[in-house]
């Protein structure tokens, strides 16, 4: 799953709350970085990605696969956003 395909859920609807948008846009940047992770797990010593990206990236793998369920969690944030937390999983883990 890329960010673009979660963005009509927020623009299908002009009058979503600064809060929607935030956490959208919080989805967005895991779902970015954990992709990064998978796409090169073969690859992680590789100099292109420096130690302070490589631990946000390790956060987001971290946050996404994590079962937990509270306000800032990804299971919790799918739920603000409407999107299926198992779907973006599987999704993002079948990069690699």
């Amino acid at each position: 799953m890329t960010p673009q395909q979660l963005e009509p859920c927020y623009f299908s609807d002009k009058n979503v709350s600064p809060e929607y948008v935030l956490w959208l846009k919080v989805l967005e940047m895991g779902i970015y970085e954990a992709s990064q992770y998978f796409k090169t797990a073969t690859d992680l010593t590789n100099e292109s990605i420096c130690n302070i990206h490589l631990s946000h990236i390790r956060q987001a793998v971290r946050w996404i696969l994590s079962d937990s369920y509270y306000p800032g969690s990804f299971y919790w944030v799918c739920e603000v956003v409407g999107h299926d937390p198992k779907k973006i999983r599987h999704e993002i883990t079948a990069l690699n």
